[in-house]
């Protein structure tokens, strides 16, 4: 818990970079609708959150592809696209994107990578050598969801 609030606090205090096309037209504030073509991928009760994929989409990042991407809804607004990378070849070319479009990053601890930008928040996670997961997340969500009692007064 100590790890997501830094990161949050971090996130939100740090420099923005500029905002690309990640999102693809979906919105932060909550009024993007599910489009009827997505379908489920699984759904999660606690928090209520839905994750979506449109059948035969795939992503680039300069020279790494990824068959799938995600499209993550809490309580039916929009939150973040995850990106799954397979193969270190993708991952580390996907890591380099990021680094020549949006600089040195202005988080780097145990194997995450992570670039804010004025609205969006651009994470890259390594779990093993040939598994990793961008993270595009709403800075709003994350912040949202981090707020204590104290600083909502």
């Amino acid at each position: 818990m100590k790890y997501c609030i830094l990161l949050a606090f971090f996130l939100m205090v740090t420099v923005p970079a500029h905002a690309d096309d990640l999102f693809n037209g979906m919105d932060c504030n909550g009024t993007t609708p599910i489009p009827e073509e997505y379908e489920m991928a699984y759904f999660k009760l606690v928090p209520k959150t839905e994750t979506y994929y449109l059948p035969g989409e795939t992503i680039t990042l300069g020279n790494a592809t990824s068959p799938y991407v995600n499209y993550v809804y809490r309580d039916k607004k929009f939150k973040n696209k995850d990106i799954p990378l397979f193969g270190n070849e993708n991952i580390t070319n996907t890591l380099r994107y990021l680094q020549n479009t949006y600089g040195q990053p202005h988080y780097a601890k145990d194997h995450a990578y992570c670039w804010p930008t004025e609205d969006y928040a651009i994470c890259l996670k390594r779990f093993e050598f040939h598994l990793a997961k961008v993270g595009v997340f709403c800075r709003d969500q994350i912040f949202k969801h981090q707020e204590s009692p104290k600083q909502k007064q």
